[in-house]
């Protein structure tokens, strides 16, 4: 997870992939992005705390759910390399 143990290395990784908009979405990334660019707002975005709304709190567990649940990790990785052979193939073809 990290150094820090937040898994803000490890959503950087997956962000430089393209996994987070494939994960949520357009517009849910679009709200997440931002959170992508220090340690200290990644630090502000998983902050549990009680003022959070509820779209807040749902995507924190979105987002939680692929850091820390390697069989998510796991699929988006297969499925992005599936695609990825798909994709090359397909162009090496033409």
């Amino acid at each position: 997870m990290g150094e820090e143990g937040r898994g803000y290395e490890l959503a950087r990784k997956l962000e430089a992939c393209g996994v987070w908009r494939s994960w949520l979405g357009d517009s849910k990334y679009a709200g997440f992005s931002d959170f992508l660019n220090s340690p200290s707002s990644w630090k502000a975005f998983m902050r549990t705390d009680e003022s959070n709304s509820r779209a807040h709190i749902h995507l924190q567990l979105r987002v939680r759910a692929l850091l820390f649940d390697k069989a998510s990790i796991s699929l988006v990785f297969f499925v992005s390399s599936v695609f990825f052979y798909c994709s090359f193939k397909a162009q090496s073809e033409l």
